[in-house]
């Protein structure tokens, strides 16, 4: 019999758990991300997304004030929650899920692993949508 080593990406239980206790508190969480797109605030290449129930920003880093750029969340809509796709950018990780967004005319991707997807779309107002 073989075994199958499956990392928790999520950074384990009880970290998840904090996260979400934080979260509910008006704290901000921290995880891995990026945004595509052709607003200022977007980072094509993987770094920190750092939300809030009411803000979302990017950072290479994990320090919430390091570089950060908010995102307008007054301007962007949330238009829907996706699995990646093949026609997506090839730096999205398979496993990764994908938050269409308009901002005015552009389209913005916001990407990180499903089990954070929750709080975008709280950040986003789309409502908390529960944990997977």
């Amino acid at each position: 019999m073989t075994a199958l080593f499956v990392p928790d990406l999520g950074g384990g239980r009880r970290k998840r758990e904090r996260d979400r206790v934080a979260f509910h508190k008006g704290e901000a969480v921290t995880f891995e991300g990026l945004v595509i797109g052709e607003p200022p605030y977007c980072r094509p290449s993987y770094g920190f997304l750092h939300a809030s129930r009411t803000s979302l920003c990017t950072s290479p880093t994990k320090e919430v004030e390091t570089l950060r750029r908010p995102m307008p969340l007054d301007r962007l809509e949330l238009v829907r929650v996706r699995r990646r796709q093949k026609s997506d950018p090839r730096g999205i990780r398979p496993y990764f899920e994908v938050a269409e967004c308009r901002d005015g005319e552009a389209e913005v991707l916001i990407v990180c692993a499903p089990e954070h997807m929750a709080y975008v779309r709280e950040a986003l107002g789309g409502g908390f949508g529960g944990f997977h």
